[in-house]
């Protein structure tokens, strides 16, 4: 029996639009009035490049032989699920569904690694923790409207990419790049990643673009805020991304083999290796070597590893430090719209930074990325006090460290 999912769009009425081997349920209005292309439309567009199949090809194996397939997904605030109304909505629980569909006899487990207000900087250090240690078969990743548009950008992507492909289960990887108003993203930075590593590359922005150029789309219809599609622009990306995923399992069956040899990853990286493995520190996994007014405190942030507490202080000239024993580090320190402070970070009695907690906007807070040194192995001090100076519109002093991250190749 066919499994399907039920999208429901208050006040539009559904269609079924048919996949060659897969049915999903779209609206055939958006709210606005607007028609929703079809998949045929956009679909074209939507793939920017193939890859080799071989890795794909193994989990179509498993699916025919009926074993355990896990679908994992990593990225930010899309693939956490923002303004997606129910969890089967999420674009990569839409994935998982369509492993469900082809492979019944298989149990396929959905992992959603996305962290809200978070690129490719910060997965480097978890991807191990939060997606390889998983066991994954396959693996989304979406930065595309998170990360910064300059090289590092494609650094950064390169090491995650990388660790992704090196985990122990040869999962396959491909990237999917959505687009924020004004059809904004940066794939062109993760594109030379997809591309050196022979991996599929999607495009969300690709697939509206033409259709919002002249006038037939508005950005609005997809997405309500600047940023986030909803319960018909989530489902869609699924739906696009089984579409590709149809052909390649029909050209499997019909090719009648066992899958393609997986090939070596290249023998140089597109840019460096400093980042292919990484790991998170929380503040009870450091040692303080001094500690000057920061206690450990309970929170709530969007991550695996909040429950730890991070060190937080509210007056000036608190002080603590750690010793670090890493080639790569960096630190995650929380910034939000509140009586938050600055603070001086050192690292070996030399200034890396200042680190400026108090956040603009409203829509809540986040954990910036703070690289502190790069390529430089051995022990290094890493001290962090609280100034007097504090933003101009900020009432008060705090500061709260949450994480420490390394990175080695």
């Amino acid at each position: 029996m066919k499994r399907i999912l039920s999208v429901a769009v208050a006040g539009v009425l559904a269609c079924t639009l048919s996949l060659s081997a897969w049915q999903f349920p779209l609206p055939e209005k958006f709210p606005s009035g607007t028609r929703v292309p079809s998949l045929d439309e956009t679909y074209p567009n939507f793939v920017v490049r193939d890859g080799n199949a071989a890795r794909l090809e193994r989990v179509f194996a498993k699916g025919l032989r009926g074993e355990p397939i896990v679908v994992a997904v990593i990225g930010g605030s899309i693939t956490s699920g923002a303004r997606a109304s129910r969890r089967d909505l999420q674009w990569g629980a839409v994935l998982a569904d369509w492993f469900r569909h082809a492979f019944p006899k298989s149990e396929v487990t959905y992992v959603n690694a996305g962290i809200g207000a978070t690129g490719s900087n910060y997965a480097v250090h978890r991807v191990e923790a939060d997606v390889c240690a998983k066991n994954p078969d396959v693996v989304g990743v979406e930065f595309a409207v998170n990360d910064g548009d300059d090289a590092s950008a494609t650094e950064y992507n390169e090491g995650l990419i990388r660790h992704l492909l090196n985990c122990p289960t040869h999962p396959f990887v491909f990237q999917v790049s959505m687009m924020a108003k004004g059809c904004v993203n940066r794939m062109a930075r993760h594109l030379p990643v997809s591309e050196h590593y022979d991996i599929p590359h999607f495009s969300y922005r690709n697939a509206f673009f033409p259709l919002i150029s002249v006038g037939k789309l508005a950005h609005t219809d997809l997405a309500k805020d600047e940023l986030h599609p909803d319960d018909i622009g989530h489902p869609y990306v699924g739906a696009l991304v089984g579409r590709y995923l149809d052909g390649k399992l029909a050209a499997f069956k019909a090719a009648n083999r066992a899958p393609a040899a997986i090939p070596p990853l290249p023998s140089k990286p597109l840019v460096g290796t400093t980042f292919d493995t990484g790991r998170v520190l929380t503040m009870s996994d450091v040692k303080l070597l001094e500690n000057k007014g920061f206690t450990r405190g309970a929170h709530a942030r969007n991550h695996k590893w909040a429950k730890c507490g991070g060190l937080q202080a509210d007056k000036p000239g608190s002080k603590f430090s750690v010793e670090i024993d890493a080639p790569t580090c960096a630190m995650l320190f929380f910034r939000i719209n509140g009586p938050m402070g600055k603070a001086r970070v050192t690292v070996d009695g030399k200034e890396a930074g200042v680190c400026d907690a108090w956040f603009a906007q409203t829509w809540g807070g986040y954990t910036p990325y703070q690289l502190l040194w790069r390529d430089k192995p051995g022990k290094h001090m890493v001290a962090v006090e609280v100034l007097e100076e504090r933003n101009p519109g900020s009432a008060g002093h705090a500061f709260e460290v949450d994480a420490v991250l390394t990175a080695a190749p």
